[in-house]
């Protein structure tokens, strides 16, 4: 393996990154090896992935993870791989709601005292009591959001009181009936995108052998698993090089990603369903 991690960092392009896959019991030995190969700064992630719900492994835990291995350019495309937010968190984060729908409440102030605009009294509350000052969204995509979908031209609005003052006419400042003097900012769930994968990937099953993706490949790998990793990891157009492409999973989502892409294996039976498989 060593020599061949050697020649894919010999092919790979400067602003490449090099995903690999392995379980646990060599995964240990293959970061040694990248790490001597790429240089430990270059490493960029270890993502455990949940391939199977349960294993029966009468002496030991049950193995229902593999490993994934990030080197080389470590920024992925976040937002082409968000996924849905987790219903506990919502449950617990977006509390709240209103004709809007659902939202969650966030500090409309911040951490200093000033005796600029942001300083002064809003509607009888003094933010400088408590030594914070009003720190009211004006950039970033929360309020691009309020901009396109609540409030026009909010984003052009300078003053952080006349911010407020359009905020609490479209009825997105939270009161609390608890008597909670400093006002919130309601933050709708509907604008939220998604939310970046952690390194715990367990939203993503294996193939099973009823499934229609199946073609009985022993390490086979799903669909989405490779749809994720190029989405994250490159661009319309870029390249993707799988040098164990089994049974052309790599490949076919490559091609419908719109990915250039090349393919290698040494097994005859890998061949057959490369081309069965693309055709």
């Amino acid at each position: 393996m060593a020599v061949r991690l050697i020649e894919m960092k010999r092919v790979l392009k400067d602003t490449g990154s090099l995903y690999l896959h392995c379980d646990p019991t060599v995964s240990h030995y293959l970061k040694l090896l990248l790490d001597t190969i790429f240089g430990h700064a270059e490493f960029g992630s270890e993502i455990s992935w949940k391939r199977t719900s349960s294993h029966n492994d009468s002496r030991t835990f049950g193995n229902v993870r593999d490993v994934i291995l990030l080197y080389g350019n470590s920024d992925i495309n976040t937002d082409s791989i968000r996924v849905p937010l987790d219903d506990r968190y919502v449950s617990e984060f977006y509390r709240h709601r209103d004709k809007r729908g659902r939202y969650r409440v966030s500090d409309l102030t911040g951490p200093k005292t000033t005796q600029g605009p942001s300083g002064q009294i809003w509607k009888g509350v003094n933010p400088g009591d408590a030594g914070r000052c009003w720190s009211v969204p004006l950039r970033g995509g929360y309020a691009k959001w309020i901009e396109e979908n609540i409030i026009p031209g909010y984003r052009s609005v300078k003053s952080p009181l006349e911010r407020l003052d359009a905020l609490a006419e479209a009825d997105m400042i939270h009161q609390s009936s608890a008597g909670r003097k400093m006002p919130g900012l309601k933050r709708y769930l509907k604008s939220v995108r998604g939310q970046i994968p952690s390194n715990s990937w367990d939203d993503i099953s294996n193939v099973q052998a009823k499934s229609k993706e199946s073609t009985g490949y022993p390490t086979q790998k799903p669909l989405a698993l490779m749809e994720r990793i190029i989405k994250a990891g490159s661009d319309s157009g870029d390249t993707v090089l799988d040098p164990f492409c089994g049974c052309a999973t790599t490949c076919v989502a490559a091609e419908k990603l719109e990915r250039r892409w090349a393919g290698i294996d040494i097994s005859e039976r890998a061949y057959d369903l490369v081309k069965t498989r693309l055709r």
